[in-house]
Order: C-alpha cells, then sequence, then structure tokens
C-alpha cells in the first residue's frame, strides 16, 4: 500500500496543467487532505480533483487544505490534480480510512 502521507515539499503545479500521481490502495473507502498554497497575488485559484478518471472536487482554493471522500479500488487508484486559473503549490497529500464511508460500516445491519 502507498504510504498514507506524502509531502511534495511545495511542487509546483502550472496552470491548465495536470499532474497525476498513483496510489497502491486496498479498495476501502479513504478520507483524503490535499493541502495547497496558492502562487501570486491573483484572486483564490480554481482547481480540479480527479479521483479515478472521475471528477471528485472543483472549486476555489478558499481554504487549505481540502479533505475528500474517496471510494477507492483495489490496486493503482490515480489522483489528479489541475489548476484552472493560476499556479499552485501542492504541499502534501495524507489519507486514512473513513469509517463513515466503507462498506464494512455501510452492511451493518441495524439493531
Amino acid at each position: 500500500l502507498t504510504p498514507g502521507q506524502k509531502d511534495f515539499r511545495d511542487l509546483r503545479l502550472r496552470k491548465g496543467e495536470r499532474s497525476a500521481y498513483s496510489l497502491i490502495l486496498d479498495g476501502r473507502a479513504v478520507s483524503m487532505e490535499l493541502s495547497f498554497v496558492p502562487e501570486g497575488t491573483s484572486a483564490a485559484p480554481l482547481v480540479s480533483v480527479f479521483f479515478n478518471d472521475r471528477v471528485a472536487w472543483e472549486g476555489y482554493l478558499t481554504e487549505s487544505p481540502l479533505i475528500l471522500s474517496l471510494a477507492t479500488r483495489p490496486g493503482k487508484n490515480v489522483l489528479q490534480v489541475r489548476p484552472v486559473n493560476g499556479d499552485v503549490s501542492f504541499v502534501r497529500m495524507k489519507y486514512w480510512p473513513d469509517l463513515e464511508n466503507s462498506i464494512e460500516s455501510s452492511s451493518r445491519r441495524p439493531e
């Protein structure tokens, strides 16, 4: 499995460029924290986040970190980040099991 945290040391992501990161996961739902810092003095950057080729989040970065709940698949999963209207620095990606949205917790029978 991919370690639960990756520090990117302020990796600069340029406007319009999509950066991809492969993660080996076990298929359980995860919560993922993505930390960004806007570059420049323009308005809050618009960022698109894709997970396994689906839009996981798109919006203006008014707060960081961004926390997402994601369904994963066993094996390779791909996180993609694309700044739309300005550069951002990707500082850190961290994930942990999402117990509220996992298959195990959703399949429990009511008591």
